[in-house]
C-alpha cells in the first residue's frame, strides 16, 4: 500500500472525541424495495441454521458455525449468534466492514454495559452518528469463546423485520487468522481459535477455508489499536481505488468522486439504503467494466454515495463478494478470494 492511502486509512481508523472523529460503520441494508423487490417478503429471504445455537460454550472449536443467511435484494446476509454474558443468543451480522464490533444501543442498556469512555462520532454512508464505547465480555460466537474488548454502542438499522442485535466487525473477525463465509453450507468457518492480534497474523490458511476457490486477490489489512480495516484494490478503465471489503454491505457503492473520476454512467432509478443512525436515499451508476486486480467483474449497478460521504472509494458489498456463494478472507494471508460455496 503506497504512503499516501496508509495515511488515509490511517485516519479512517482514529476516533477522536469531537465532531471531526471518523469511525467507518458503513454497512448499508435495503431500507425500501428500490425496483428490485415488490415486497418485503420478497426482498429477503431465510435460511436458518442447520443446528440450533446455544449459549453453552464449547473447547473444541467447532466447524462449522451455523448462521442465518438473509438474501436482502442482489446481497447476502450472514447474521451469527452472539452470546454475551450466557444470555441470548442475539443476532449478530457478520461484517468485515466495521472497524469496530458494534451493540445495539438498546440491548447494550438491557445487559448494562459498562460504560469505556466518552462518546464518539462515527461516519455512515450518508450522516454522522453519536456512538458510546462500552467494555463486553464474557462473550461468545456460537461455541466459541470471546476475548474481552472495548465495542461500539449505536442505534442499528432493522431489515425488513430482521431484528439485528450487532456487528461482528473485523477487529473480532481477524483475531481468526481467516474467516470464509459460505451461502450453500449456511455456515461461517474461521481458521482456529480467536488469537492475539499477533499470533493471529502467522495463522496459515487451512485448505478446507480455500476449496473452491475461483478468485484470489490481495487484501490490505491495516491495524490500528483494537480497530482493523480490511481493503482491496478495484479496477475502473486504468484507475484503481481502494474499497472496503464489507460483507455487511448487501450493495456494492462508490464514492462521488471515485465515480466523477472514473467517468461512471448514471443508471435509473436509486436505492434507499438503511445504515448505522441513518437511512440514505443514493442514486446508481453503471460500474461498467471493471476489475478487483487482475479479475474481471460482471456489469453492476453500484449505489453512489454523496460528495462528503464516507472518507473511503467505495465498499465491495456482499453482491460482488457472495455471488459464487461464498467469500474467504484471509487476514493473515493478506488474501481475499471469492469462491463458490
Amino acid at each position: 500500500m503506497a504512503a499516501g492511502r496508509d495515511d488515509v486509512v490511517t485516519r479512517r481508523l482514529s476516533l477522536r472525541r469531537s465532531a471531526a472523529g471518523a469511525l467507518c460503520l458503513a454497512s448499508v441494508a435495503y431500507a425500501g424495495a428500490a425496483g428490485l423487490a415488490t415486497t418485503p417478503a420478497a426482498a429477503t429471504a431465510a435460511v436458518r441454521p442447520r443446528a440450533a445455537v446455544s449459549c453453552a460454550v464449547a473447547r473444541a472449536l467447532p466447524e462449522p458455525i451455523p448462521v442465518a443467511v438473509h438474501r436482502v435484494g442482489r446481497g447476502t446476509v450472514f447474521v451469527a449468534g452472539v452470546c454475551i454474558d450466557g444470555r441470548g443468543p442475539f443476532p449478530f451480522i457478520v461484517d468485515s466492514g466495521s472497524v469496530q464490533s458494534v451493540v445495539a444501543t438498546a440491548l447494550a442498556r438491557r445487559l448494562r454495559l459498562a460504560s469505556a469512555g466518552p462518546a464518539l462520532q462515527a461516519e455512515g454512508i450518508s450522516c454522522r452518528e453519536t456512538v458510546h464505547p462500552a467494555r463486553i465480555g464474557p462473550w461468545s460466537l456460537g461455541p466459541i469463546a470471546l476475548a474481552p474488548q472495548e465495542v461500539l454502542t449505536a442505534v442499528l438499522p432493522r431489515l425488513f423485520g430482521i431484528r439485528i442485535d450487532g456487528l461482528l466487525g473485523s477487529d473480532v473477525l481477524s483475531r481468526f487468522g481467516a474467516v470464509r463465509l459460505d451461502a450453500t453450507r449456511h455456515a461461517l468457518f474461521v481458521a482456529g481459535p480467536e488469537r492475539s492480534f499477533a499470533v493471529a497474523a502467522r495463522v496459515r490458511l487451512p485448505s478446507a477455508l480455500a476449496r473452491g476457490s475461483v478468485t484470489r486477490v490481495p487484501l490490505a489489512v491495516v491495524r490500528r489499536g483494537g480497530r482493523v480495516i480490511a481493503l482491496t484494490d478495484v479496477v475502473f478503465g486504468s484507475d484503481d481505488s481502494q474499497f472496503v471489503v464489507d460483507t455487511g454491505a448487501v450493495v456494492s457503492v462508490v464514492s462521488a468522486a471515485t465515480a466523477a473520476a472514473a467517468r461512471l454512467s448514471a443508471a435509473p432509478g436509486h436505492l434507499e439504503l438503511a445504515a448505522v443512525g441513518c437511512t440514505a436515499r443514493l442514486g446508481e451508476v453503471h460500474s461498467g467494466r471493471w476489475r478487483l486486480s487482475g479479475t474481471t467483474l460482471r456489469p453492476e449497478r453500484l449505489g453512489r454515495l454523496r460528495p462528503g460521504g464516507i472518507g473511503v472509494a467505495g465498499l465491495l458489498g456482499s453482491d460482488v463478494l457472495l455471488a459464487h456463494g461464498a467469500a474467504v478472507l484471509d487476514y493473515a494471508g493478506h488474501a481475499l478470494m471469492l469462491a463458490r460455496g
